[in-house]
């Protein structure tokens, strides 16, 4: 996901403060929780900003290298710049990130299974899988038992409808994809989304992306007011999110 407490320390120190009455002695569960914060603030922002929440996360872990959390967030950040990287990524390097993310995924897994590492991982299955097809054999199946353990352990995990949406809007309905189907996935999403409340350090992202993406499912539609609709409250969710303010939301006004 060794370092000197020292060192980890003034790392720390480049975090948001806490207010006096919060700060706790540095603690692996304090660092997940700050470091989920820094990756969905990067996420929103893009750019170079995901690198630094890369680092931020590897700091974290030379002091706590078999914390599951953490490890679940080594491989959260590679995910998230594998998808939008800050710039095109080399074929090494992707395949550099898919397996190191896979290994941290992997290992989160084993020690504490959550339903969005299930879910991750097999996206990274997946795409380890279109990289070279000779390792889809083995690689696909396990994909599809990863999806099958997320939806027995999170049937109602707003996460896990929110990337079948997103995993239907790309694919064609003889597959029982398509915008339609996507619209019914992201839009029950949205509505567990609202009622999402997980404890500190876990995995609490996606309420905006919901939006997102059933925005992106109204506008392959043509329904233009509906996208609107669905940008709009994904910007009130998150008012600095780049990509729905400078490119969604005025490519529908």
């Amino acid at each position: 996901m060794r370092l000197s407490r020292l060192a980890l320390g003034v790392a720390f120190c480049l975090l948001p403060a806490a207010p006096l009455a919060a700060q706790q002695p540095l603690s692996a569960a304090r660092w997940a929780d700050s470091v989920r914060a820094r990756i969905d603030d990067a996420t929103r922002h893009g750019g170079t900003a995901l690198d630094s929440a890369r680092r931020l996360v590897n700091v974290a872990l030379r002091a706590w290298p078999n914390d599951p959390l953490l490890q679940h967030y080594q491989g959260f950040v590679l995910y998230r710049i594998l998808y939008a990287p800050p710039e095109p990524l080399t074929a090494e390097r992707r395949a550099a990130y898919l397996q190191a993310a896979r290994t941290a995924f992997e290992r989160s897994i084993a020690r504490r299974p959550l339903v969005e590492s299930y879910l991750l991982l097999a996206e990274i299955y997946e795409a380890q899988c279109e990289d070279d097809a000779a390792r889809c054999a083995t690689l696909g199946p396990r994909a599809d038992r990863l999806r099958a353990r997320a939806i027995t352990d999170g049937p109602d995990n707003p996460r896990l409808y929110l990337m079948a949406g997103i995993a239907a809007l790309y694919a064609g309905p003889a597959s029982g994809g398509g915008p339609a189907a996507a619209q019914k996935l992201l839009s029950r999403a949205a509505e567990l989304f609202a009622r999402d409340d997980p404890a500190p350090g876990l995995p609490a992202w996606g309420r905006a992306e919901a939006y997102i993406w059933l925005g992106q499912a109204w506008q392959r539609t043509g329904n233009r007011r509906e996208a609107r609709r669905a940008y709009g409250r994904a910007l009130a969710l998150e008012p600095d999110n780049r990509w729905v303010r400078d490119q969604l939301l005025p490519a529908v006004r």
